[in-house]
């Protein structure tokens, strides 16, 4: 009788502070593993837990797994919440590019209470006991054969523990996601937790499953994104979210949310040479209290799809022996991707073939042969950007372009080189006016940089190494209607 009131206690404390703002509904209170219902990741609870229609980095394979297949790169996340009654909550993912348009991801969930102090039903104590939740789960995605569509699957094991008890079992998720090729609008759909009912202390709880649909619409440039999401779980009302993201400066997001429970979230983010991903969650409760939650995601760059693309497979028989490709990202002045932007390899002046950047700003050619080239991105109205690459080994060469809209023109941009003329990546650069620093940036792997957003004037530009490399300090004017355009060298 006392573990089963405990357990009951225990299941029932899960239910409450789950659905304490989604009113009385007929339903509520008759799943079990209330748990699955937790969300993952600072960004998409910081949105309101609108995240369907997105879901493109490691942590989206809890809100919906088709959104992984667009995943370019090895990355792996963690998290960590304290939630609400001392609850804590960590996570740890990774997600896996593979072959083709595939990407595997896996993900481990536990959630755990301090002890608990154990009565019987005299009120007499029974000494402390332990409550948690595991769940491991698999997750596969890919793209379908028809344009703008991406599919995934979630396979998950979990097991609930309150003192001696034990509950375990399985479930799936599904998901889809749509998003047209140069399109601003995409739409995502999943159900969640499907499976059969689990058995706790001999009584059987159906799994909370629920349906969810998104929508997001990027704006200005891909700076300001808009999300919209729409839940049904089975022993809840139906809910919705909002929320908006700001990009500032193409490395820190402003992010803020609603929920109609009655929730009103905010977060932050920021980001460290496209490889370093820190987020932060605020999430009131109104009297149950406030959850603080920090994902850190850790993108590896050397490790890419090798593949090539489906626009440009057809062009491979041109090339002859093959030894390599080239791969990289197009981006504009904010750091936001460029979709649809041109990418031409060209071989002493003869062009070989020309692909289009995906959705995420991402490109990869076919395999070339040994020789240098010359690859050049541009798009409608944008100032196109061009590089030089020597293919002399099986490795994959890396090459990002920035192309810089024309209506811009209170930045300067330029390439840091030593005396041979090689790029230098992650040279310092810093803008100084009247003696004081006005702005800093640090160059990419094409030894490029660029400065935005500043006010008309005149400046000094300065740039050195970690290594004791310092160049000889130049003038520049930020003037309206032109960018300007400097090369420094390394001495």
């Amino acid at each position: 009788m006392k573990k089963r009131l405990l357990s009951l206690i225990m299941l029932a404390s899960f239910c409450v502070a789950h659905a304490f703002a989604s009113g009385v509904y007929d339903d509520a209170g008759t799943c079990s593993m209330q748990f699955l219902k937790l969300g993952v990741g600072a960004r998409p609870l910081a949105l309101g837990g609108s995240y369907c229609a997105v879901s493109d980095d490691t942590f989206g394979i809890f809100w919906n797994p088709a959104g992984a297949s667009r995943i370019q790169t090895s990355e792996y996340g963690l998290m960590y919440n304290m939630w609400l009654s001392n609850i804590s909550q960590e996570v740890a993912t990774a997600s896996f590019p593979l072959a083709s348009n595939d990407t595997l991801s896996l993900g481990i969930l536990y959630v755990h209470m301090p002890e608990l102090a154990g009565s019987d039903i005299f009120g007499n104590s029974t000494g402390s006991f332990n409550a948690y939740d595991i769940l491991g789960m698999v997750s596969y995605s890919s793209k379908l054969s028809l344009p703008g569509f991406h599919w995934g699957v979630n396979a998950k094991f979990f097991e609930e523990g309150i003192e001696k008890e034990r509950a375990n079992g399985y479930s799936a998720d599904l998901g889809i996601l749509y998003q047209p090729v140069g399109s601003k609008l995409s739409l995502g759909m999943a159900v969640q937790n499907l499976g059969p009912a689990t058995t706790f202390v001999k009584s059987s709880y159906s799994l909370p499953r629920n349906i969810k649909a998104g929508a997001a619409y990027r704006f200005m440039e891909g700076k300001l994104l808009s999300l919209a999401d729409i839940n049904k779980p089975v022993d809840e009302q139906l809910s919705f979210g909002l929320g908006l993201e700001y990009k500032y400066l193409a490395r820190y997001s402003l992010r803020a949310g609603w929920q109609s429970k009655g929730s009103i979230t905010a977060g932050l983010g920021a980001q460290i040479k496209s490889l370093y991903f820190f987020d932060y969650a605020f999430a009131p409760y109104d009297s149950l209290g406030t959850t603080h939650l920090l994902t850190m995601r850790v993108k590896f760059d050397n490790v890419r799809r090798a593949r090539p693309k489906n626009t440009v497979e057809a062009a491979s028989h041109l090339l002859g022996a093959t030894t390599s490709f080239v791969y990289g990202m197009v981006i504009n002045e904010n750091g936001a991707p460029v979709n649809e932007a041109v990418v031409k390899v060209s071989k002493q002046g003869d062009e070989l073939l020309r692909l289009y950047t995906e959705y995420d700003g991402s490109y990869q050619t076919p395999e070339l042969p040994s020789g240098r080239y010359e690859i050049k991105a541009w798009k409608f109205r944008y100032e196109a950007d061009a590089i030089m690459v020597k293919i002399a080994a099986s490795e994959p060469i890396e090459a990002d372009f920035t192309i810089v809209s024309e209506k811009l023109d209170n930045f300067v941009y330029g390439k840091v080189t030593d005396a041979k003329g090689t790029p230098v990546q992650r040279a310092v650069i810093e803008l100084v006016q009247n003696g004081k620093e006005v702005a800093h940036s640090v160059t990419n792997i094409d030894g490029k940089f660029m400065i935005s957003e500043l006010p008309f004037g005149i400046y000094e530009i300065k740039s050195w190494t970690e290594t004791g490399s310092m160049a000889k300090p130049k003038k520049c004017r930020i003037a309206k209607g032109k960018p300007t355009y400097i090369e420094l060298i390394l001495k």
